[in-house]
C-alpha cells in the first residue's frame, strides 16, 4: 500500500497521467471514427492530404525559428512571456512570407504532386502552419507552467473537430479538400483557444522591444543550431510521403500515409503527452546538477515505454493486412502490409521520441544537425533506391532498418554524455 500510495502521489505521474488521459480521449475519437472515415475517403484523397500535412508540418515546426524550445528554460516569469512574444511575432512575419511564396509558385508545385485542378489549397499552408506553431509555442508554455489540464482539453477540442468535420466532410463528398479544410479548422479553433486562456492570464504584461532583443541574442544558440536541424528532421520525416507522391502513384502515396496515421495514434496518445513532462521534469535534473538520477531517469523512461509498445507492435507485425481490411475496409489492404513494415521503427520512435529532448536539455543542439543531415540523407536514398530498382517494399525495409540504427546511435549519444557529466561531477 505504501509503494502505491507514493506512485500515485508523484506529481510526474499526475502530470503525465492528465496529458495521457487527455490525449488518449482525442485519439479514441479518431480512432473510433477511423473505420466510417477509411469509407468517405479513398487512397486519392489521403494522397493530397498527406502533402498538405507534409507541407504544413514542415513550416510549422520552423517560422517559430524553433525559439519556442526556449520558452521552458528562463527562471523568470517575464523572460519567458518574452520568448513567446518573439515566437509569435516571427510565425507571423513569416506566414506572410510564405504566403507570398505559395501565391506566386502554386502552380509549379502543384503539377510536381500531381493536383493541379486544386492547386489553390496551397495558399491554405501557410495559414495552416501558422495554427501549428500557435498551438507548439502555448502548449510549450502551459507545460512550463505545468497547466496540463490546459493542454489535455486543448486535445480534446483539437481532435474531437477534426474527426467531426472530417465526418461531415466526407458525407458531403468534399474528398482531400474536405480533409484539408477539417485540418485547419481543428488547428485553427485550437490556437484560438489557447490564445485566450493565454492572453486572459496575461493582464499587466506589456511587451518590450528590447526586452524581446534580449531573448533573442540569449537563445541565439535555437536559430543557429536546433533551427537548420529542425527545419532538416522535420522535412525529412515528411520527406517519404513527399517522394512517394511524387515518384509513385497518388494511390500508394495515400495508402503510406492513412498507415502512417494510424500508427502514429500509439505516439500520439502516449509518447507525445509523456515527451512533455519528461522534458520539463529532465530539464529540472539537469539544472540542479542531478547528471545520475538524470541518466536513471532517461532509462526508466525507456523501459516503460518499451513495455507498452511489444505487444501491440508484435500484433501488427504478424498481422498487419488482415487487420486493415476487416477494420478500414478492402481499399485499405496496402496499408495493411506497410503498417506490417514500418511497425519495427514505430516501436523504436514510440520509445525514443518523447525522450529525445535530452539533447536540448544538455546544450547539444549542434549535435541534432549532424543527426538530421544524415537521417535526411538516407531516408531519400531508401525511397529512391527502391524507385530505381521498381521495388516499393524494397525501399521501405531499408528505410526501417536505417531508422531503428539512427535511434539506436542516437540515444546511446546521450548516455555518453550523462556519463562524461558524471565523472566530470566526481572528479570536481
Amino acid at each position: 500500500m505504501k509503494i502505491i500510495r507514493k506512485i500515485t502521489s508523484s506529481e510526474f505521474l499526475r502530470n503525465t497521467t492528465t496529458l495521457i488521459s487527455g490525449t488518449a480521449i482525442a485519439q479514441v475519437l479518431l480512432l473510433i471514427f477511423a473505420p466510417l472515415i477509411s469509407r468517405l475517403f479513398n487512397a486519392d484523397d489521403f494522397s493530397v492530404y498527406g502533402v498538405f500535412v507534409a507541407m504544413y508540418s514542415v513550416l510549422g515546426a520552423v517560422i517559430t525559428l524553433r525559439y519556442d524550445m526556449a520558452v521552458m528554460l528562463p527562471t523568470e516569469e517575464r523572460k519567458a512571456r518574452n520568448v513567446v512574444a518573439l515566437c509569435m511575432m516571427n510565425a507571423l512575419i513569416l506566414t506572410i512570407v510564405f504566403f507570398v511564396i505559395a501565391l506566386l509558385f502554386r502552380d509549379q508545385i502543384a503539377l510536381l504532386f500531381d493536383f493541379e485542378s486544386t492547386s489553390w489549397i496551397l495558399l491554405l499552408v501557410p495559414p495552416a502552419a501558422l495554427f501549428l506553431a500557435l498551438n507548439t509555442i502555448l502548449m510549450t508554455w502551459y507545460n512550463r507552467n505545468k497547466q496540463y489540464k490546459v493542454i489535455a482539453a486543448n486535445r480534446i477540442l483539437r481532435n474531437g473537430l477534426l474527426t467531426g468535420s472530417n465526418v461531415g466532410f466526407g458525407f458531403a463528398s468534399f474528398g482531400s479538400v474536405g480533409l484539408i479544410l477539417s485540418q485547419i479548422l481543428s488547428d485553427g479553433l485550437a490556437a484560438c483557444y489557447y490564445l485566450y486562456t493565454y492572453f486572459k492570464n496575461s493582464i499587466g504584461f506589456r511587451v518590450k522591444r528590447a526586452e524581446i532583443n534580449s531573448v533573442a541574442r540569449e537563445y541565439s544558440d535555437f536559430p543557429k543550431f536546433t533551427l537548420p536541424a529542425t527545419f532538416i528532421d522535420v522535412f525529412s520525416a515528411q520527406l517519404p510521403i513527399l517522394l512517394i507522391a511524387s515518384l509513385y502513384s497518388k494511390s500508394l502515396s495515400g495508402s503510406y500515409f492513412f498507415a502512417w496515421r494510424i500508427l502514429a495514434i500509439p505516439i500520439a496518445i502516449i509518447g507525445s503527452a509523456y515527451a512533455q513532462t519528461f522534458y520539463q521534469k529532465f530539464v529540472s535534473y539537469v539544472q540542479k546538477q542531478d547528471f545520475h538520477f538524470a541518466r536513471l531517469f532517461l532509462r526508466k523512461s525507456w523501459l516503460l515505454l518499451g513495455i507498452l509498445i511489444t505487444i501491440p507492435a508484435v500484433v501488427l507485425f504478424f498481422w498487419g493486412e488482415p487487420l486493415f481490411v476487416f477494420i478500414f475496409g478492402n481499399e485499405w489492404s496496402e496499408s495493411g502490409k506497410i503498417s506490417s513494415i514500418l511497425i519495427l521503427y514505430v516501436m523504436f520512435a514510440f520509445v525514443s521520441s518523447p525522450t529525445s529532448s535530452t539533447f536540448i536539455a544538455l546544450g547539444m543542439q549542434k549535435y541534432n544537425l549532424v543527426f538530421s543531415s544524415v537521417v535526411l540523407l538516407y531516408r531519400f536514398a531508401a525511397i529512391y533506391t527502391g524507385y530505381i530498382l521498381n521495388d516499393f517494399y524494397l525501399g521501405l525495409i531499408l528505410l526501417v532498418i536505417f531508422e531503428v540504427i539512427e535511434i539506436i546511435v542516437y540515444n546511446l549519444v546521450a548516455l555518453v554524455k550523462l556519463k562524461m557529466l558524471i565523472e566530470k561531477q566526481k572528479n570536481q
